[in-house]
């Protein structure tokens, strides 16, 4: 006998439907078992008509079974078809449709059974409490939701609102229990509820539309889904507006898949979505199915439910909808606190690897799990604030290194993960390990000044550091292999300052003292200085460290060679003044200019200051005045200007960003950040610039001498790497949608290239052939842009794209 069978995936309103036959004797009717989760059915294969299988169409080998009532309810259910001989012939995950008999949808215990349950933990909540739950309540729903509080045993007044609230609103349902944190709490709320999906909300965060929740909800009820993930945004303790989360989700981890599974994304799999519980829906039989709960933490408890719902998942998806309003900044909520329990997400990941490693069929996860905990390790440890948390972070990480590494499959790693595992091995081969606690102890509310990082033995690594708060002592930490750490630090308290300068280097230990120096001697005004070493092969580093050791506002982070839009970027992550200021590390400041700028009451409050500067030829010592702002009318200097009513004078001034004064708090409003190109990394920064800034002012003081003939320079490379130039075109070209400002950008690009092919022609080194091919190329793949018919576009400009489409 041998048995072939399929279930119909068009099953599920009423009835399953499917065949069965013995191929060794075609003729023989068959009674065949069907499982419904784990309840059997006998069916015999009479059904007239089957039309299954291209192959088999005899009347006698199809079947139908009545759906039961118990199973319609509309929850996915497990249906398996199994042979005679009790082998399993196929098997398939159908939604059965509720009965249209009945009005309301039942669950296993005869309650309502709801669309989606909202799960919120509450404790000490009464500042936020309102705010949460009116975000949810103040709009009518489209879908039938249960709003589940949990008060987890809160010593304020939040269980009275919660009351309060309860009485409102008959969808509220509240369970108390004593003070066993958020993941009992949730739990418990999963426990109490009657709901297809379920959601987190937390009690600080609110809930961004009632509308986007229908959206999100619909899309993965349509689509039949177990999780679905969503965006959020992050908020400040009024409420207001900070940015966009992009740590919710990876999307260039998950490239153009619109369903998947975890295991699709590989390596990957547990970087590409956050272990916040939050932004996501999931659908309750999944949670049910594999009794997936939060663990009994303090902190970190989300992680593991978060990871094992997705491992668990069959059809995932995401949707471009903001869900949550996440309220970041507090100073009492349990993430703030995380020098208290500085390895409590060490217990998580221990009993997430204990999972992985019980369930064979999830040992496929085994290698990304090693790295999520690689890439937990080294975010935890950066996000600490005492240097007590530190050492025993660092300590963990030493045991899970021997351990885990030991076995660590390296092959088939795709580059994020390659450069998670570059900067844990840092740390646990002590390589950089003195840079990392340099950087991190050295920029926040507090500097430390370092004196030296020695092995001893090669088994023991001494950090001598010196403390002086409330008296002196040190503290020492010997890790589980004898590895002694002994560090103090001296502590100085910092205001935030009007001014963060940040300054990308590369290999500049000729010049870096002259533009430290000028930053220094500044008078009358509070500033923080930002270097950002990009992998500097030279003294520069030392240099920075010597700097930063002297002064506490000096702030110095390393990383590997990615060229100066990756290090402005990242310097502007530290950066704690209401503006910034980018600067070459071969440049230097004016004498007091910052003074004077801000001593201009015009100054205050503007989001962009753009001031003049002077050139320094480096060959024969020669300085000039800035030639663009020598050519203005005086009526444009020191007032307030619109980017409207001025875009032809905006959009040809030089597109650099040192001689610009920009207000921090638009940077991270509008997401502003620097290309990651070898080179013009700034020119797209700068046209997206403009238009947002509103109210610029341009100031006739220059701000600053700008090194010309420096072969060092970050402006070095723009020969090998011409190409940049056509990437950053890519990306303004079509920035604006006003066609009027187009011939300025032709301007614009077209007079760069002529200046640096006048650059390269002066210099033998420099071979014409290959960059005149790439631009010729470039014009032919971009003529419909560039052959327009427009008397704004300089004649210099026409006739240089027209020799290259002749």
């Amino acid at each position: 006998m041998n048995i072939i069978g399929k279930l119909d995936k068009k099953s599920g309103s009423k009835s399953i439907f499917g065949y069965a036959l013995d191929t060794d004797n075609l003729s023989t009717k068959i009674e065949i078992t069907l499982t419904i989760d784990s309840e059997k059915f006998q069916v015999e294969c009479n059904r007239k008509k089957v039309h299954l299988n291209k192959k088999y169409q005899s009347s006698d080998h199809g079947f139908k079974l009545e759906i039961p009532p118990k199973f319609r309810d509309g929850r996915e259910h497990l249906v398996t078809l199994i042979s005679p001989n009790q082998k399993i012939i196929d098997k398939l995950r159908i939604f059965f449709k509720p009965s249209e008999e009945k009005s309301e949808e039942i669950s296993e215990n005869g309650s309502k059974l709801h669309d989606l349950a909202i799960i919120i933990p509450f404790y000490n909540s009464m500042s936020t409490a309102d705010a949460c739950l009116q975000s949810i309540i103040h709009t009518k729903s489209a879908i039938d939701i249960e709003i589940i509080c949990i008060d987890d045993g809160s010593t304020d007044e939040t269980l009275k609102i919660l009351c309060k609230y309860e009485k409102k609103d008959e969808r509220i349902k509240i369970i108390r229990q004593k003070n066993l944190f958020a993941g009992i709490a949730r739990n418990n709320g999963i426990l109490n509820c009657s709901s297809r999906y379920i959601t987190f909300i937390d009690s600080d965060d609110k809930l961004s539309s009632i509308n986007n929740l229908e959206k999100a909800f619909l899309y993965a009820d349509n689509n039949e889904l177990d999780v679905l993930c969503c965006g959020a945004r992050e908020i400040d303790c009024q409420g207001n507006f900070i940015r966009k989360i992009d740590y919710v989700l990876r999307k260039d981890f998950i490239g153009d898949k619109k369903f998947f599974k975890l295991e699709e994304l590989k390596d990957v799999a547990f970087m590409t979505f956050s272990g916040v519980p939050w932004g996501k829906i999931y659908k309750k039989s999944i949670i049910d199915k594999y009794d997936i709960k939060f663990l009994d933490l303090k902190r970190s408890e989300d992680f593991y439910f978060v990871q094992i719902a997705l491992m668990r998942a069959e059809k995932i998806s995401f949707q471009d909808l903001e869900l949550i309003q996440h309220r970041v900044g507090s100073t009492t909520n349990l993430e703030s606190n995380k020098d208290e329990t500085p390895l409590i997400f060490w217990e998580a990941d221990k009993k997430f690897h204990e999972y992985i490693n019980s369930h064979k069929d999830l040992h496929k996860f085994i290698q990304p799990m090693q790295i999520s905990s690689m890439n937990r390790f080294f975010y935890n440890a950066a996000s600490v604030k005492k240097v007590d948390s530190f050492i025993k972070i660092i300590d963990k990480i030493h045991d899970f290194a021997c351990k885990e590494l030991v076995s660590f499959d390296y092959s088939n790693l795709s580059n994020a993960s390659k450069y998670i595992l570059k900067k844990f091995n840092g740390l646990v081969f002590k390589e950089n390990l003195l840079d990392f606690f340099f950087e991190r102890f050295c920029n926040l509310s507090y500097t430390a000044k370092v004196d030296f990082l020695v092995p001893k033995e090669n088994t023991q690594i001494v950090h001598n550091l010196k403390q002086k708060e409330k008296g002196s002592k040190s503290n020492s930490s010997v890790d589980s292999n004898g590895n002694t750490y002994k560090i103090v630090i001296e502590k100085t308290k910092k205001e935030k300052p009007l001014l963060s300068v940040i300054i990308p280097v590369y290999n500049v230990e000729n010049y870096l003292r002259k533009c430290l120096d000028s930053i220094i001697n500044q008078k009358n005004i509070e500033l923080e200085i930002i270097c950002v070493d990009d992998g500097s092969t030279d003294n520069s580093l030392t240099i920075l460290k010597e700097y930063a050791q002297k002064y506490n506002f000096i702030t110095v982070i390393s990383q590997k060679n990615l060229m100066a839009g990756v290090a402005r970027n990242n310097g502007f992550k530290f950066a704690s003044g209401k503006y910034v200021h980018f600067l070459d590390s071969d440049d230097w400041l004016n004498e007091n200019v910052y003074e004077k700028i801000f001593s201009n009451t015009q100054c205050k409050d503007v989001n962009l200051i753009l001031c003049s500067y002077r050139t320094y030829n480096q060959t024969n010592h020669e300085v000039k005045g800035d030639y663009f702002f020598s050519k203005m009318g005086t009526g444009m200097f020191n007032r307030i200007l619109s980017f409207e009513k001025n875009s032809k004078f905006l959009l040809n001034a030089p597109v650099v960003p040192w001689n610009k004064i920009i207000k921090r708090d638009l940077l991270i409003k509008e997401n502003l950040i620097f290309d990651s190109l070898k080179c013009v990394n700034d020119r797209a920064f700068n046209f997206k610039l403009l238009p947002i800034a509103k109210q610029i002012i341009i100031i006739n003081e220059p701000l600053i001498t700008y090194r010309v003939g420096n072969s060092k320079s970050l402006i070095g490379v723009r020969h090998q790497h011409f190409d940049c130039h056509f990437k950053s075109f890519d990306e303004i070209k079509n920035l604006y949608s006003d066609k009027s400002y187009k011939p300025y950008i032709i301007n614009v690009f077209v007079f760069d290239l002529i200046h640096w092919l006048d650059v390269f022609s002066h210099n033998p080194a420099y071979d014409l052939e290959p960059i005149n091919k790439s631009i010729k190329t470039f014009f032919e793949n971009n003529k419909e842009y560039f052959l327009i018919n427009n008397d704004k576009i300089n004649e210099k400009v026409r006739s240089f794209i027209s020799s290259y489409l002749a």
